[in-house]
């Protein structure tokens, strides 16, 4: 089962303290889902959410990798809160797990094979 919103909000409170209101952390994984889906070529619009109506909807990124919503909601307060360097460590966290889930999402949803071709 992926994460909701409302997981994403108690995790970062508990994880990282902030002052941001909960309306803004969805905002962020919003944007995050609305622009993995457009990069993934996922069909149909890309992904959004709307607070307060989709916050135990299911999220896009599943488990093992639905850790990416932490990491980047907590790379979002230390840019916000002007710590760089650990806005660095974050951003950097988040990277390496975002760049993970794009490689086994194509890996795993790739269309089916139109046939095989030689060039003479």
């Amino acid at each position: 089962m992926s994460k909701t919103i409302d997981d994403v909000i108690k995790e970062l409170a508990e994880k990282r303290p902030h002052t941001y209101t909960d309306e803004s952390v969805a905002g962020w994984i919003s944007t995050l889902d609305g622009d993995i889906s457009s990069y993934l070529g996922v069909s149909g619009a890309p992904i959004a959410y709307t607070w307060p109506d989709d916050r135990t909807k299911e999220l896009f990124i599943p488990a093992p990798f639905d850790d990416i919503y932490f990491l980047f909601c907590a790379a979002q307060v230390d840019y916000l809160n002007r710590e760089y360097d650990q806005y660095a460590n974050s951003y950097a966290m988040y990277n390496s797990r975002i760049s993970d889930f794009q490689k086994y999402y194509i890996r795993h949803n790739r269309p089916a094979s139109a046939g095989t071709f030689t060039i003479n």
